[in-house]
């Protein structure tokens, strides 16, 4: 048995239940921020003690309850209301944990949704390799008898492959080249050494290219709004004038007319 925190009882579990046979309940609001998640012995979403216990952790260093609440006695864990969505994900990623050894994870969706900060969220609780499609970039190239090729014409799928893709599947090391992305110029090749959870985060990641080396695929969506917002203050005005014009209409592109959304597993709206 798990023992509650007794200085804020973020996480407790009754006697009788197994630590291999949690599923989340019912999700209630505490306030604005907070949620509290029952965990049950049967159901839907399964998933482990030990991300549970990562969860807990990595909110107790983030919040602290200024009294002690007390709450009907019940199995359950206490978490941000904007992670409540995530929660899923690391139900199914510890489900397929559960069936097989080695998980592909695809995370695509709309510029400035987080995808790249969810990615750098799952190394917390997983020991995995995260690649990032920022570093594919190349200049356009079009197969005229190709009509998927004029989707993410800017991408090079086939260092992806020989880079990531084959290597996980081979269960070998990735010799991958990053990009510096002022000069556009590939930077020196380095190792990175095999692990059975890989994540490629970014858009186009669900390509048709590419998309059946994938067992989980994850689509983040973010406002037109808070899209412009996040880009304007992560990048400045220029950079965004060229969102607007070029990225954003690029993608929007994809997404639409390859149907990307409706193929994902799970899909997440940035809330904030």
């Amino acid at each position: 048995m798990i023992k509650e925190n007794d200085k804020n009882q973020f996480f407790q579990i009754e006697e009788g239940f197994s630590l291999d046979s949690l599923y989340i309940g019912s999700i209630q609001t505490i306030n604005h921020f907070l949620v509290i998640v029952e965990l049950k012995n049967s159901g839907s979403y399964w998933i482990s003690s030990n991300t549970i216990e990562k969860l807990v952790s990595i909110l107790d260093k983030e919040y602290k309850p200024k009294k002690k609440t007390n709450y009907l006695l019940t199995s359950y864990f206490i978490m941000k209301r904007d992670l409540v969505g995530k929660l899923f994900v690391l139900s199914a990623i510890d489900t397929l944990l559960m069936k097989e050894n080695k998980v592909n994870i695809a995370i695509d969706g709309n510029a400035s949704s987080g995808k790249t900060t969810f990615s750098k969220q799952l190394e917390q609780f997983y020991d995995c390799n995260v690649f990032h499609m920022d570093n594919y970039f190349q200049k356009p190239k079009v197969n005229p008898a190709d009509e998927i090729s004029y989707y993410a014409s800017n991408i090079n799928f086939e260092r992806i492959k020989k880079e990531i893709l084959e290597p996980i599947h081979n269960e070998e090391p990735s010799f991958i080249q990053k990009m510096d992305l002022r000069s556009h110029t590939l930077l020196e090749p380095e190792t990175i050494p095999y692990k059975n959870i890989s994540i490629i985060e970014g858009a186009y990641s669900m390509h048709p290219y590419i998309f059946e080396h994938f067992d989980l695929k994850v689509f983040m969506k973010v406002s037109y709004f808070k899209q412009i917002k996040r880009i304007y203050q992560r990048n400045g005005f220029k950079k965004l004038f060229q969102f607007l014009i070029k990225w954003i209409p690029m993608e929007n592109r994809y997404f639409k007319n390859l149907e990307i959304e409706s193929k994902a597993d799970i899909i997440l709206r940035k809330v904030k």
